[in-house]
């Protein structure tokens, strides 16, 4: 997301409230920039470097901009993911495989997309994620650090201590914001409670930047 009119670019990983965070920040008087007419199928959830080439931002400019990002607790981020994945998908994975896969899976991306593709999911549905440009895809397994692929100056907001208190946010952008309003939110469950032990350390080793980088114990 971006908006030349208020200079803001907003990082949106998928599963991080990027719905919440664009009414939040609608809703406070900030413009976003519409696609281009000859990019109107470009996929959301795109890193900043896709970003800038979607809206014609060049390297130099990119100082002119406050770039955010809300980021999340990678164990809960994980099982939002895979809750999301299975409501789209025509045939539902068991959580125990999806982790077994994605420690054999993970390290082909964000390079070998196709090869992840070919492994992860049937070929009917690798047809129909291309054609659905709002939906995050194969980006749901993705590192949340990834995006801020031109080592940028982002300043990022955990999503947990917005939902007590969005003050941070307002603050930094210059908005009137009143609340952050939760979106699509479809349950309320325990995401620990999908993990075994032995899965929990598995998946800190597996998303250990985004643990590291953003202040998620260890």
């Amino acid at each position: 997301m971006v908006s030349r009119s208020n200079d803001i670019i907003v990082l949106a990983p998928p599963k991080t409230a990027s719905n919440s965070l664009y009414k939040c920040l609608e809703d406070s008087g900030v413009e976003f920039d519409r696609l281009p007419f000859n990019k109107a199928n470009i996929k959301q959830h795109q890193t900043l470097s896709e970003l800038c080439n979607t809206f014609d931002v060049l390297d130099v400019n990119i100082v002119d901009f406050k770039i955010i990002q809300i980021v999340r607790n990678p164990l809960d981020r994980l099982v939002s993911s895979f809750l999301h994945h299975n409501r789209m998908v025509s045939k539902p994975i068991e959580f125990d495989n999806l982790i077994e896969d994605l420690v054999e899976l993970k390290p082909l991306l964000p390079n070998n997309i196709d090869e992840f593709y070919d492994h992860m999911y049937e070929p009917h549905w690798v047809l129909k994620m291309e054609g659905k440009p709002h939906w995050g895809g194969i980006r749901l397994w993705y590192e949340q650090n990834w995006y801020n692929d031109k080592f940028a100056n982002v300043k990022t907001f955990k999503l947990e201590d917005l939902q007590k208190d969005v003050k941070p946010l307002a603050d930094y952008l210059n908005l009137d914001i009143k609340e952050f309003p939760i979106e699509n939110k479809h349950n309320t469950e325990d995401y620990l409670s999908y993990y075994t032990n032995e899965q929990i350390e598995i998946v800190k080793d597996l998303y250990k930047r985004d643990f590291k980088l953003f202040d998620y114990e260890l």
